[in-house]
């Protein structure tokens, strides 16, 4: 990744935290993390499931070396910052998405490593500079976030609109970011090949289907458990292959990053559509019912024009 390229994901992360941070309510966080079943079913489904679906696809692919430790540890790499660009615009889920991404990210900075060495075949031995990390988290996620609530705590209904308009402008960067990033990807996928490209597509959709399912009934959380699933942590799986020292991991990682976007852009716009064509449906049947309201000769005439 370039000097530019990081400027941009850390002004992208800033800006989408912040806005996340002015309409967030952290009481309902708070609930959201105490929910015995979406909690549990959260870590299910980022320590358990994936990393076993991480194994499944290694195996059936016949990946080896560096290609086979870079899908290892992105599998054990749970709490994907990125993912607050698509998880925050699941209707009425902001609370949900934001106690997951806090929940999962932390839990990545222990976890991650020590399952990464576990599941390495051989003498591989990964290592996370935890001081770093957990800088790089209290500075470029919570603290954004922190200035977010202070501000909606004072300024009230303005947070609101400072929040859309942040989240206009965190959009825009993260565009700039996907162009900066396009090239690398295509160099990447090129660089390992189709099958392998083959292999981190159908552990990125296999991902996201476990989080989908593990989700529960309501479908924005099911949005939001399916994208924060299946985009992984490739912040901390990039600073654990670099330990590695293999350049060919970090292009797994890279190609990683290039295709889970799309299939989480993808995922976004159906659930968005798909909320809007709901709205529009309950508003017509509400324009129905107000017609019954109206007097008596209006009633019955719509209701012989009907019988015509």
């Amino acid at each position: 990744m370039t000097d530019l390229q990081m400027t941009v994901g850390i002004a992208f992360l800033l800006v989408m935290m912040f806005a996340m941070g002015c309409e967030a309510e952290l009481p309902e966080m708070i609930s959201q993390v105490r929910k015995y079943r979406l909690a549990v079913s959260a870590l299910l489904a980022n320590l358990v499931l994936v990393p076993l679906l991480g194994i499944a696809v290694v195996a059936l692919f016949h990946l080896k070396g560096d290609y086979a430790d870079a899908l290892l540890i992105l599998a054990v790499a749970p709490g994907a910052p990125f993912s607050a660009n698509f998880t925050s615009k699941a209707t009425g889920a902001i609370n949900v998405a934001a106690s997951l991404l806090f929940v999962l990210l932390l839990t990545s900075v222990v976890f991650t490593p020590l399952a990464a060495n576990l599941l390495l075949p051989g003498t591989a031995a990964v290592s996370l500079h935890y001081a770093r990390a957990i800088a790089a988290i209290a500075l470029v996620l919570v603290l954004p976030f922190a200035l977010g609530q202070v501000f909606k705590k004072n300024t009230g209904h303005l947070a609101t609109l400072v929040s859309r308009a942040a989240t206009v402008l965190a959009l825009v960067i993260f565009v700039s970011f996907m162009v900066l990033s396009a090239a690398a990807g295509k160099q990447a996928r090129t660089a390992i090949g189709g099958e392998t490209v083959l292999a981190i597509l159908a552990f990125a959709a296999g991902a996201m289907l476990i989080g989908w399912l593990a989700g529960g009934p309501e479908r924005p959380d099911r949005q939001v458990m399916a994208i924060g699933t299946g985009m992984r942590n490739v912040a901390v799986a990039s600073a654990l292959v670099r330990s590695l020292g293999s350049q060919a991991g970090q292009q797994v990682i890279v190609a990683f990053f290039s295709v889970v976007v799309p299939l989480s852009l993808l995922l976004t716009i159906a659930e968005t559509v798909r909320s809007k064509r709901r709205a529009l449906s309950a508003a017509v049947s509400y324009t129905h019912l107000r017609a019954h309201e109206t007097p008596e000769h209006l009633v019955c005439r719509l209701l012989l024009e009907k019988k015509k």
